[in-house]
Protein backbone atom coordinates (compact mmCIF):
# COMPACT_ATOMS: atom_id res chain seq x y z
CA UNK A 1 0.00 0.00 0.00
CA UNK A 2 3.01 2.33 0.68
CA UNK A 3 6.41 2.22 0.63
CA UNK A 4 6.47 -0.58 -1.95
CA UNK A 5 10.08 0.21 -3.07
CA UNK A 6 11.46 -0.30 0.22
CA UNK A 7 11.00 -3.69 2.23
CA UNK A 8 12.12 -2.61 4.97
CA UNK A 9 9.39 0.02 5.37
CA UNK A 10 6.53 -1.36 3.15
CA UNK A 11 3.11 -1.43 4.42
CA UNK A 12 1.26 -4.33 3.25
CA UNK A 13 -2.52 -5.34 3.53
CA UNK A 14 -5.00 -7.56 2.73
CA UNK A 15 -7.59 -6.13 1.17
CA UNK A 16 -11.07 -7.85 -0.37
CA UNK A 17 -12.95 -5.72 -3.36
CA UNK A 18 -16.42 -6.26 -3.72
CA UNK A 19 -19.23 -5.55 -6.27
CA UNK A 20 -22.40 -5.60 -5.05
CA UNK A 21 -23.88 -7.28 -8.36
CA UNK A 22 -27.26 -7.46 -9.77
CA UNK A 23 -28.75 -6.18 -6.47
CA UNK A 24 -26.93 -2.40 -6.64
CA UNK A 25 -24.62 -0.10 -8.17
CA UNK A 26 -21.54 0.08 -5.95
CA UNK A 27 -18.42 -1.03 -5.36
CA UNK A 28 -16.53 -1.71 -2.36
CA UNK A 29 -13.23 -2.94 -0.70
CA UNK A 30 -12.64 -4.04 3.06
CA UNK A 31 -9.52 -4.07 5.00
CA UNK A 32 -9.28 -7.61 6.51
CA UNK A 33 -5.27 -7.38 7.05
CA UNK A 34 -6.04 -7.98 11.34
CA UNK A 35 -9.27 -9.47 11.99
CA UNK A 36 -8.01 -11.35 14.92
CA UNK A 37 -6.71 -9.46 18.69
CA UNK A 38 -4.05 -11.02 20.77
CA UNK A 39 -6.86 -13.23 22.38
CA UNK A 40 -10.35 -12.42 20.49
CA UNK A 41 -11.45 -11.38 17.39
CA UNK A 42 -10.35 -7.46 16.64
CA UNK A 43 -12.86 -4.85 17.33
CA UNK A 44 -14.07 -3.85 14.61
CA UNK A 45 -12.58 -6.80 12.51
CA UNK A 46 -12.45 -5.52 9.12
CA UNK A 47 -12.71 -1.82 7.83
CA UNK A 48 -14.18 -0.31 5.11
CA UNK A 49 -11.24 0.77 2.74
CA UNK A 50 -13.31 2.74 0.03
CA UNK A 51 -16.99 2.90 -1.06
CA UNK A 52 -17.87 4.20 -4.34
CA UNK A 53 -21.05 5.88 -3.22
CA UNK A 54 -19.38 8.15 -0.84
CA UNK A 55 -15.82 10.36 -0.85
CA UNK A 56 -14.72 12.82 -3.42
CA UNK A 57 -15.83 10.41 -6.02
CA UNK A 58 -19.52 9.44 -5.71
CA UNK A 59 -20.74 11.22 -7.83
CA UNK A 60 -18.73 10.67 -10.89
CA UNK A 61 -19.10 6.98 -9.70
CA UNK A 62 -22.93 7.58 -9.71
CA UNK A 63 -22.59 8.64 -13.71
CA UNK A 64 -21.30 5.58 -14.62
CA UNK A 65 -22.17 2.77 -12.94
CA UNK A 66 -24.88 0.68 -13.51
CA UNK A 67 -25.43 -2.69 -11.66
CA UNK A 68 -21.39 -3.54 -10.59
CA UNK A 69 -21.26 -7.33 -11.61
CA UNK A 70 -17.85 -7.19 -13.42
CA UNK A 71 -15.38 -8.21 -10.50
CA UNK A 72 -12.33 -5.72 -10.71
CA UNK A 73 -9.04 -6.62 -11.88
CA UNK A 74 -5.98 -5.24 -9.77
CA UNK A 75 -2.96 -4.00 -11.95
CA UNK A 76 0.62 -1.90 -11.06
CA UNK A 77 1.31 1.25 -12.61
CA UNK A 78 5.14 0.62 -12.23
CA UNK A 79 6.74 4.15 -10.58
CA UNK A 80 9.97 4.67 -8.57
CA UNK A 81 8.08 4.76 -5.09
CA UNK A 82 6.07 1.08 -6.51
CA UNK A 83 2.88 2.21 -4.68
CA UNK A 84 0.26 3.09 -7.62
CA UNK A 85 -1.65 -0.01 -7.20
CA UNK A 86 -5.08 0.11 -9.19
CA UNK A 87 -8.33 -1.95 -9.65
CA UNK A 88 -10.21 -1.98 -13.26
CA UNK A 89 -13.47 -3.20 -13.87
CA UNK A 90 -16.77 -2.49 -16.37
CA UNK A 91 -19.98 -0.50 -15.73
CA UNK A 92 -23.12 -3.09 -15.73
CA UNK A 93 -26.66 -2.65 -17.08
CA UNK A 94 -27.74 0.91 -16.35
CA UNK A 95 -29.82 1.38 -13.10
CA UNK A 96 -31.15 4.88 -13.72
CA UNK A 97 -34.11 4.73 -16.41
CA UNK A 98 -32.89 6.95 -19.30
CA UNK A 99 -29.58 7.04 -18.73
CA UNK A 100 -26.75 7.35 -21.53
CA UNK A 101 -23.55 7.15 -19.43
CA UNK A 102 -24.22 4.40 -17.30
CA UNK A 103 -23.34 0.67 -18.48
CA UNK A 104 -21.04 2.32 -21.32
CA UNK A 105 -17.47 2.15 -19.44
CA UNK A 106 -14.49 0.92 -18.46
CA UNK A 107 -13.25 2.49 -14.49
CA UNK A 108 -10.13 2.78 -13.41
CA UNK A 109 -9.80 3.64 -9.67
CA UNK A 110 -6.97 3.88 -7.01
CA UNK A 111 -6.70 0.69 -5.29
CA UNK A 112 -5.84 2.39 -2.19
CA UNK A 113 -8.10 4.96 -1.82
CA UNK A 114 -10.99 4.41 -4.61
CA UNK A 115 -10.70 7.50 -6.37
CA UNK A 116 -11.57 7.58 -9.63
CA UNK A 117 -8.90 8.02 -11.95
CA UNK A 118 -10.23 7.30 -15.74
CA UNK A 119 -13.00 6.59 -17.52
CA UNK A 120 -13.00 5.26 -21.44
CA UNK A 121 -16.46 5.47 -22.61
CA UNK A 122 -17.62 2.64 -25.34
CA UNK A 123 -20.83 2.16 -27.39
CA UNK A 124 -22.88 -0.65 -29.34
CA UNK A 125 -21.47 -1.86 -32.85
CA UNK A 126 -25.05 -2.05 -33.76
CA UNK A 127 -28.59 -1.93 -32.66
CA UNK A 128 -29.21 -5.05 -31.20
CA UNK A 129 -32.44 -6.76 -29.55
CA UNK A 130 -30.42 -7.22 -26.36
CA UNK A 131 -30.16 -4.32 -23.57
CA UNK A 132 -26.39 -2.82 -24.41
CA UNK A 133 -23.63 -2.55 -21.35
CA UNK A 134 -20.17 -3.27 -20.68
CA UNK A 135 -20.78 -6.17 -18.33
CA UNK A 136 -17.48 -8.33 -18.40
CA UNK A 137 -14.82 -8.88 -15.48
CA UNK A 138 -11.56 -7.45 -16.83
CA UNK A 139 -9.07 -10.22 -17.65
CA UNK A 140 -5.25 -9.02 -17.40
CA UNK A 141 -2.04 -10.18 -19.51
CA UNK A 142 0.75 -9.51 -17.47
CA UNK A 143 4.66 -8.79 -18.06
CA UNK A 144 6.49 -11.73 -16.82
CA UNK A 145 10.12 -10.39 -18.08
CA UNK A 146 12.74 -9.67 -15.04
CA UNK A 147 12.33 -6.50 -13.39
CA UNK A 148 8.62 -5.62 -14.65
CA UNK A 149 6.93 -6.67 -11.36
CA UNK A 150 3.94 -8.12 -13.40
CA UNK A 151 2.82 -4.87 -14.87
CA UNK A 152 0.09 -5.05 -16.70
CA UNK A 153 0.26 -5.24 -20.45
CA UNK A 154 -3.40 -5.34 -21.60
CA UNK A 155 -6.71 -5.76 -20.05
CA UNK A 156 -9.94 -7.25 -21.98
CA UNK A 157 -13.71 -6.93 -21.42
CA UNK A 158 -16.49 -7.18 -23.87
CA UNK A 159 -19.91 -5.92 -24.03
CA UNK A 160 -23.23 -7.41 -25.10
CA UNK A 161 -23.12 -5.88 -28.32
CA UNK A 162 -20.19 -8.87 -29.07
CA UNK A 163 -17.28 -6.31 -28.94
CA UNK A 164 -14.25 -7.40 -27.35
CA UNK A 165 -11.73 -3.96 -26.13
CA UNK A 166 -8.16 -4.55 -25.14
CA UNK A 167 -6.80 -1.99 -22.58
CA UNK A 168 -3.70 -0.76 -22.94
CA UNK A 169 -2.31 1.65 -19.85
CA UNK A 170 -1.40 5.05 -20.87
CA UNK A 171 -3.19 4.70 -24.40
CA UNK A 172 -6.73 3.88 -24.24
CA UNK A 173 -8.57 0.96 -25.71
CA UNK A 174 -8.64 -0.63 -29.20
CA UNK A 175 -11.76 -2.62 -30.33
CA UNK A 176 -10.35 -6.30 -30.48
CA UNK A 177 -13.05 -8.25 -31.59
CA UNK A 178 -16.37 -7.68 -33.34
CA UNK A 179 -18.36 -10.99 -33.23
CA UNK A 180 -21.83 -8.72 -34.14
CA UNK A 181 -25.16 -8.50 -31.87
CA UNK A 182 -25.59 -12.62 -32.54
CA UNK A 183 -22.59 -12.64 -29.64
CA UNK A 184 -23.00 -10.59 -26.96
CA UNK A 185 -20.17 -11.25 -24.54
CA UNK A 186 -21.11 -11.90 -20.70
CA UNK A 187 -17.93 -13.25 -19.74
CA UNK A 188 -14.48 -11.76 -19.71
CA UNK A 189 -12.18 -14.00 -22.07
CA UNK A 190 -9.41 -16.43 -20.49
CA UNK A 191 -5.57 -14.88 -21.12
CA UNK A 192 -3.05 -17.49 -21.62
CA UNK A 193 0.77 -16.63 -21.17
CA UNK A 194 2.54 -19.25 -21.68
CA UNK A 195 5.73 -16.87 -20.81
CA UNK A 196 4.96 -16.93 -17.22
CA UNK A 197 7.81 -17.95 -15.69
CA UNK A 198 10.18 -16.55 -17.86
CA UNK A 199 10.45 -14.68 -21.60
CA UNK A 200 13.71 -16.42 -22.38
CA UNK A 201 11.83 -19.23 -23.54
CA UNK A 202 10.42 -19.08 -27.33
CA UNK A 203 6.73 -17.26 -26.42
CA UNK A 204 7.79 -14.36 -24.41
CA UNK A 205 5.46 -12.04 -24.46
CA UNK A 206 2.87 -13.94 -26.58
CA UNK A 207 -0.47 -13.38 -25.28
CA UNK A 208 -3.66 -15.96 -26.05
CA UNK A 209 -6.71 -14.81 -24.94
CA UNK A 210 -9.82 -17.37 -25.66
CA UNK A 211 -13.88 -15.66 -25.68
CA UNK A 212 -16.93 -17.42 -25.69
CA UNK A 213 -20.05 -16.13 -26.77
CA UNK A 214 -23.93 -15.86 -24.91
CA UNK A 215 -24.68 -17.49 -22.05
CA UNK A 216 -28.05 -18.43 -20.26
CA UNK A 217 -27.98 -14.98 -18.19
CA UNK A 218 -29.98 -13.07 -20.42
CA UNK A 219 -33.39 -14.39 -22.03
CA UNK A 220 -33.32 -11.95 -24.70
CA UNK A 221 -30.36 -13.85 -26.02
CA UNK A 222 -31.79 -17.34 -26.18
CA UNK A 223 -32.98 -17.69 -29.60
CA UNK A 224 -29.64 -15.98 -30.96
CA UNK A 225 -27.35 -18.43 -33.08
CA UNK A 226 -25.08 -21.04 -31.43
CA UNK A 227 -22.57 -19.79 -29.05
CA UNK A 228 -18.81 -19.85 -30.23
CA UNK A 229 -15.27 -20.20 -28.43
CA UNK A 230 -12.70 -18.20 -30.15
CA UNK A 231 -8.99 -18.38 -29.80
CA UNK A 232 -6.51 -15.93 -31.09
CA UNK A 233 -2.98 -14.89 -30.74
CA UNK A 234 -1.28 -10.95 -29.77
CA UNK A 235 2.30 -10.45 -29.21
CA UNK A 236 3.32 -7.64 -26.61
CA UNK A 237 6.64 -5.48 -27.92
CA UNK A 238 8.64 -3.89 -25.77
CA UNK A 239 11.87 -1.21 -26.39
CA UNK A 240 15.07 -2.23 -24.81
CA UNK A 241 14.30 -1.04 -21.61
CA UNK A 242 11.14 -3.24 -21.29
CA UNK A 243 8.74 -0.32 -21.86
CA UNK A 244 5.47 -1.58 -23.45
CA UNK A 245 5.38 -0.04 -27.26
CA UNK A 246 2.33 -1.76 -28.89
CA UNK A 247 -0.02 -5.29 -28.56
CA UNK A 248 -0.34 -6.65 -31.66
CA UNK A 249 -2.23 -9.25 -33.52
CA UNK A 250 -0.22 -11.93 -34.54
CA UNK A 251 -2.30 -12.43 -38.38
CA UNK A 252 -0.05 -15.46 -39.41
CA UNK A 253 -1.07 -17.56 -36.59
CA UNK A 254 -4.41 -19.82 -37.32
CA UNK A 255 -6.76 -18.98 -39.90
CA UNK A 256 -5.71 -14.49 -40.46
CA UNK A 257 -5.00 -14.50 -36.72
CA UNK A 258 -7.89 -16.94 -35.08
CA UNK A 259 -9.70 -19.93 -34.62
CA UNK A 260 -13.40 -20.32 -33.99
CA UNK A 261 -14.94 -23.18 -32.79
CA UNK A 262 -19.06 -23.17 -33.02
CA UNK A 263 -21.17 -25.50 -30.91
CA UNK A 264 -23.41 -27.74 -33.19
CA UNK A 265 -19.81 -28.41 -35.28
CA UNK A 266 -19.23 -31.64 -33.81
CA UNK A 267 -15.50 -31.59 -34.66
CA UNK A 268 -14.75 -28.58 -33.05
CA UNK A 269 -17.30 -28.47 -29.66
CA UNK A 270 -19.07 -31.94 -29.09
CA UNK A 271 -21.11 -33.22 -26.56
CA UNK A 272 -19.73 -36.39 -25.40
CA UNK A 273 -16.23 -37.93 -26.96
CA UNK A 274 -15.17 -41.21 -27.13
CA UNK A 275 -11.34 -42.82 -26.89
CA UNK A 276 -11.26 -46.08 -29.08
CA UNK A 277 -8.50 -48.09 -27.65
CA UNK A 278 -6.04 -46.66 -29.94
CA UNK A 279 -6.55 -43.60 -28.15
CA UNK A 280 -8.44 -41.75 -31.30
CA UNK A 281 -11.31 -38.88 -29.81
CA UNK A 282 -14.28 -39.07 -31.77
CA UNK A 283 -17.65 -37.25 -30.99
CA UNK A 284 -20.28 -39.81 -30.04
CA UNK A 285 -22.81 -37.26 -29.14
CA UNK A 286 -23.65 -33.80 -30.08
CA UNK A 287 -23.83 -30.97 -28.08
CA UNK A 288 -26.90 -29.63 -28.24
CA UNK A 289 -27.06 -26.41 -30.57
CA UNK A 290 -28.70 -24.14 -27.45
CA UNK A 291 -25.85 -25.08 -25.07
CA UNK A 292 -24.28 -21.81 -23.92
CA UNK A 293 -21.26 -21.32 -21.81
CA UNK A 294 -22.18 -20.77 -18.21
CA UNK A 295 -18.58 -18.72 -17.10
CA UNK A 296 -14.94 -17.85 -18.69
CA UNK A 297 -13.06 -20.80 -19.70
CA UNK A 298 -10.25 -22.22 -17.05
CA UNK A 299 -6.86 -22.32 -18.77
CA UNK A 300 -4.16 -24.94 -17.71
CA UNK A 301 -1.01 -24.54 -19.43
CA UNK A 302 0.66 -27.85 -20.48
CA UNK A 303 3.69 -28.82 -18.37
CA UNK A 304 6.29 -28.13 -21.68
CA UNK A 305 4.91 -24.92 -22.22
CA UNK A 306 4.36 -25.88 -25.69
CA UNK A 307 0.71 -24.59 -24.96
CA UNK A 308 -2.29 -24.80 -23.23
CA UNK A 309 -5.91 -26.36 -22.59
CA UNK A 310 -9.12 -24.84 -21.77
CA UNK A 311 -12.49 -26.52 -19.41
CA UNK A 312 -15.62 -24.99 -20.59
CA UNK A 313 -18.51 -25.41 -18.97
CA UNK A 314 -22.21 -25.09 -21.28
CA UNK A 315 -25.08 -25.19 -19.83
CA UNK A 316 -28.72 -26.77 -21.51
CA UNK A 317 -31.86 -26.11 -19.68
CA UNK A 318 -34.43 -28.79 -19.67
CA UNK A 319 -37.00 -28.75 -22.46
CA UNK A 320 -39.45 -29.52 -20.57
CA UNK A 321 -38.64 -27.35 -17.44
CA UNK A 322 -39.63 -29.74 -15.04
CA UNK A 323 -35.65 -30.85 -14.51
CA UNK A 324 -32.60 -29.20 -13.49
CA UNK A 325 -31.47 -29.52 -17.17
CA UNK A 326 -27.49 -30.90 -18.05
CA UNK A 327 -24.30 -29.18 -17.86
CA UNK A 328 -21.91 -30.42 -19.99
CA UNK A 329 -17.62 -30.22 -19.68
CA UNK A 330 -15.47 -29.63 -22.70
CA UNK A 331 -11.57 -29.85 -22.58
CA UNK A 332 -10.15 -28.52 -25.62
CA UNK A 333 -6.00 -28.27 -25.92
CA UNK A 334 -4.42 -25.50 -28.03
CA UNK A 335 -0.55 -25.82 -29.61
CA UNK A 336 1.73 -22.43 -29.27
CA UNK A 337 1.76 -23.54 -33.08
CA UNK A 338 -2.24 -22.89 -33.90
CA UNK A 339 -2.92 -26.38 -33.72
CA UNK A 340 -6.21 -27.31 -31.84
CA UNK A 341 -8.18 -30.84 -30.28
CA UNK A 342 -11.18 -31.49 -28.41
CA UNK A 343 -9.77 -34.09 -25.64
CA UNK A 344 -13.04 -34.18 -23.82
CA UNK A 345 -16.86 -33.93 -24.17
CA UNK A 346 -18.88 -35.46 -21.24
CA UNK A 347 -22.10 -34.77 -19.05
CA UNK A 348 -20.36 -33.50 -16.04
CA UNK A 349 -23.64 -32.95 -14.02
CA UNK A 350 -27.62 -33.34 -14.22
CA UNK A 351 -28.43 -29.59 -13.15
CA UNK A 352 -26.28 -26.34 -12.96
CA UNK A 353 -22.73 -26.26 -11.38
CA UNK A 354 -19.78 -24.06 -10.89
CA UNK A 355 -16.90 -23.87 -13.30
CA UNK A 356 -14.15 -26.54 -12.55
CA UNK A 357 -12.12 -26.05 -9.44
CA UNK A 358 -8.02 -27.70 -8.80
CA UNK A 359 -7.47 -28.56 -5.94
CA UNK A 360 -4.36 -30.66 -4.57
CA UNK A 361 -4.03 -31.94 -8.43
CA UNK A 362 -7.60 -32.74 -8.55
CA UNK A 363 -10.81 -31.29 -10.31
CA UNK A 364 -13.89 -30.43 -8.71
CA UNK A 365 -17.40 -28.78 -9.30
CA UNK A 366 -19.65 -27.56 -7.25
CA UNK A 367 -23.63 -28.64 -7.01
CA UNK A 368 -26.38 -28.54 -5.27
CA UNK A 369 -25.11 -30.94 -3.13
CA UNK A 370 -21.24 -30.29 -2.50
CA UNK A 371 -18.28 -30.99 -4.37
CA UNK A 372 -18.54 -33.21 -7.19
CA UNK A 373 -14.91 -34.80 -7.70
CA UNK A 374 -14.62 -35.30 -11.85
CA UNK A 375 -10.93 -36.25 -12.00
CA UNK A 376 -11.40 -39.21 -13.10
CA UNK A 377 -13.04 -37.58 -16.73
CA UNK A 378 -9.91 -35.47 -17.60
CA UNK A 379 -8.01 -37.65 -19.81
CA UNK A 380 -4.63 -35.91 -18.31
CA UNK A 381 -3.83 -35.49 -14.75
CA UNK A 382 -2.73 -31.90 -13.43
CA UNK A 383 -0.16 -30.68 -11.36
CA UNK A 384 1.23 -27.87 -10.12
CA UNK A 385 3.34 -26.02 -12.39
CA UNK A 386 7.16 -25.56 -12.20
CA UNK A 387 9.16 -22.42 -13.80
CA UNK A 388 10.12 -23.46 -17.31
CA UNK A 389 13.49 -23.42 -17.77
CA UNK A 390 13.69 -24.69 -13.94
CA UNK A 391 14.40 -21.28 -11.19
CA UNK A 392 16.96 -21.37 -8.71
CA UNK A 393 14.25 -20.02 -6.18
CA UNK A 394 12.81 -21.16 -2.95
CA UNK A 395 9.91 -21.15 -1.19
CA UNK A 396 6.57 -22.81 -1.12
CA UNK A 397 4.61 -20.98 -4.16
CA UNK A 398 2.05 -22.20 -6.57
CA UNK A 399 -0.20 -20.73 -9.19
CA UNK A 400 -3.78 -22.48 -9.83
CA UNK A 401 -5.40 -21.85 -13.28
CA UNK A 402 -4.95 -18.99 -15.20
CA UNK A 403 -8.27 -16.92 -16.15
CA UNK A 404 -6.16 -14.07 -14.52
CA UNK A 405 -9.73 -12.88 -13.50
CA UNK A 406 -9.03 -11.63 -9.84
Amino acid sequence: MKNCSDAATAQWKTLLLMPEGYGGSNTFMLDVTAPFAANDIADPPVTVQWHTGYGPSASAYGTVLGNTISLPAFFLNRTANMDDYRVIFTSGYPVTAGSTTQGRALVVASAAAGALLTTNTVAPSATCGQEYAALTDVATARDFASGQDDKLLAGYFGDTSGQLFRYVFGSGLTLDQSLTCDHPLHFSPTVVQLDRDSTTTSHAHQIFPVQVTNSNLDLDTTALPPSKMVFWKENAQTDSNGALTGIVKDTSWGNGGQITLTVGNNNEICGVTQTDSHGNITCQTAMPTNARPTSTPLGVLLADASGFQVMTMWYVPAPDGCTRGQTYLTIHQMSAAGIVTQRLGTVAANEPVTSPVLIGGRIYLFGSSGAIDITSLAPDTVTAGRAIPTSSASGNFSRYSWSEVF
